[in-house]
């Protein structure tokens, strides 16, 4: 093969590599070696609605709870995503929302759906929480920097979009197979290369003439955190009515309008799995 074929091979772990199969490779073999994870599936394909379907790339246990994860690879030379909390969020730091836990009849309606207070989980790690985030990165013509937001809000689309297929497709099943007190909980993870930072600054400097702030605010790196995601995606609505019989409208809307997903750097993913740990509490 003469060197100008040579210098025309594809190069494939290159070509890979852009659409992140390795780094989705390098995580499960991580979660696998920590041995506190229980792998269940990869790459496991969902059907959010019909002709709508998405795929899962790590569904792992912990504590015999349900963990999504979600690998995105970015270029952490050029990407920088920022994380902002308004003023009006709760600061606890070591509770956060959970997304499924009921009491099933022997009639397989859903006879229990607990309100938030009663289905928080704690997080011993030290952990904040932000509802903003913008990606920092080049765009597209020229080298000027942009706050684009578009690169978080669609991969937690496709996370959350897989977390719904998978409620409603084991929704289904329990429906039809099982019986009892079920007690589950769904955590929604990102793992990414990208870097994470929080932004921190002070409301009274912004000017109301121009909306700018007259100061430079506070940057800081960030290992993980949680981004409570406030989102149109949800669980669909035969589901709702077929299973979620006896519970106020404003429930279920607040169970499938808002999602609080962990957001992990990926150079901290090994000490992120080592001392994550959450406890449930029980269900009044």
């Amino acid at each position: 093969m003469s060197k100008e074929d040579l210098d025309k091979r594809p190069n494939i772990p290159e070509l890979l590599g852009k659409h992140g199969f390795f780094f989705e490779d390098a995580c499960i073999e991580s979660i696998k070696r920590n041995g506190k994870w229980l792998i269940e599936t990869v790459r496991y394909p969902v059907e959010y609605q019909t002709g709508i379907n998405t795929e899962i790339d790590i569904i792992a246990e912990r504590a015999g709870q349900s963990v999504i994860f979600e690998c995105k690879r970015e270029d952490r030379e050029t990407k920088n995503w920022i994380f902002i909390r308004s003023k009006d969020i709760s600061l606890d730091k070591l509770v956060i929302r959970t997304y499924m836990g009921n009491l099933m009849g022997h009639d397989g309606k859903l006879k229990q759906w607990p309100n938030w207070q009663k289905s928080k989980w704690k997080i011993t790690l030290n952990i904040d929480i932000f509802d903003s985030a913008f990606c920092i990165m080049p765009k597209k013509k020229g080298g000027n920097l942009q706050a684009n937001p578009n690169p978080i809000t669609d991969t937690c689309h496709q996370l959350i979009m897989g977390c719904c297929g998978l409620i409603s497709e084991r929704l289904s099943q329990m429906r039809k197979y099982m019986y009892g007190t079920i007690d589950t909980c769904y955590i929604p993870i990102i793992i990414t290369t990208a870097k994470l930072s929080s932004f921190s600054y002070n409301v009274d400097n912004i000017t109301l003439a121009d909306g700018k702030l007259s100061e430079d605010g506070q940057l800081k790196q960030e290992k993980w955190l949680i981004y409570r995601w406030y989102s149109t995606l949800g669980i669909l609505g035969d589901v709702l009515s077929s299973n979620f019989a006896g519970n106020s409208p404003k429930v279920i809307k607040d169970y499938h309008k808002v999602w609080d997903i962990i957001v992990v750097n990926s150079e901290h993913l090994l000490e992120f799995l080592e001392n994550f740990c959450f406890e449930l509490p029980l269900i009044q």
